[in-house]
């Protein structure tokens, strides 16, 4: 598990832990993440600020996330999105700049 410490106005920290952000799991943090990446009612600028946090997530999760769960959660958001989240999270593996 994962904690995500969010402060206004300062950078996203991640701390590895049993219990979670507020009992989510890390597969739940990354897919919530992804869907606020692309909701069009968050400004444009937040939604720049959720793929980073995905990133650092998902980077700072390592081998611990199961990501087969969170791309069958993703796959609950539209149909494809799973494959999207996939190519995604492929492209942070390889080292590329994402855009979403």
């Amino acid at each position: 598990m994962c904690v995500v410490v969010m402060r206004p106005h300062s950078h996203l920290s991640i701390r590895r832990s049993t219990r979670g952000l507020n009992g989510y799991p890390p597969d739940l943090l990354i897919t919530l993440k992804f869907l606020a990446s692309l909701s069009p009612w968050r400004a444009v600028a937040d939604r720049g600020q959720d793929a980073v946090d995905l990133v650092r997530i998902y980077q700072a999760l390592g081998e611990d996330l199961d990501r087969e769960r969170a791309l069958s959660r993703a796959s609950t958001i539209f149909p494809g999105a799973e494959r999207e989240l996939e190519a995604i999270l492929d492209r942070v593996d390889r080292g590329e700049k994402i855009s979403i």
